[in-house]
């Protein structure tokens, strides 16, 4: 099952290389502040009449992630890019927890002002590659969780892109009680201008 679901990863990451000039596909490192939220027992009432629960962070922590990223040109200064990157995530309170995983996050890439600064809106899934142990607890570690992206990026024409950005939790990763959250910055660069 894990192959299967890599393997399908990595395919739509695939799909995404082309020889137009404006698509690319290439590498991506991403330097991470992560933390880990636990409920605190607060409750918030949204004007919509919705209910949220808060959260505490447990201190953030320097983690690394590595992966693949591809970016499709749609239309004049709009792309759809997809990034597949392994990552950890742990905070400096639970020394003990650390979770890994390969995520998949699809997203919409846009010029805003055509000068080469891109904002990067998009959403996917994590799937997490290692058990934290939480049975004992009567806690069910999930084995997927989603998680969005909000990012700015600024594109060095056919050198990479440095990026400042945010992935938080959209779901918990233990369900009820954790959720994994990032702020990053992180550079890519599009292995095929390089190689043509």
């Amino acid at each position: 099952m894990r192959k299967k679901i890599i393997i399908t990863c990595l395919l739509l990451c695939f799909l995404t290389v082309s020889k137009a000039q404006e698509n690319e596909f290439g590498l991506m490192f991403n330097i991470a502040n992560t933390t880990l939220s636990v409920p605190n027992g607060g409750i918030t009432i949204n004007s919509g009449g919705g209910i949220s629960e808060n959260t505490d962070n447990t201190g953030y922590k320097m983690n690394f992630a590595i992966g693949l990223y591809g970016s499709f040109n749609v239309q004049y200064r709009t792309n759809i890019g997809v990034e597949l990157f392994y990552d950890k995530t742990s905070s400096k309170d639970l020394e003990n927890i650390e979770f890994s995983a390969i995520n998949l996050i699809p997203y919409f890439d846009y010029d805003i002002f055509g000068v080469n600064l891109f904002v990067n809106i998009g959403g996917g899934i994590g799937y997490i590659v290692n058990d934290q142990g939480f049975e004992n607890q009567n806690r069910k570690v999930e084995n997927f969780d989603f998680i969005a992206k909000i990012a700015l990026a600024y594109k060095f024409e056919n050198i990479g892109r440095i990026e400042i950005g945010t992935y938080p939790a959209v779901t918990s990763v233990v369900k009820d009680y954790l959720s994994r959250h990032k702020y990053y910055i992180g550079i890519k660069f599009p292995i095929d201008k390089y190689l043509e």
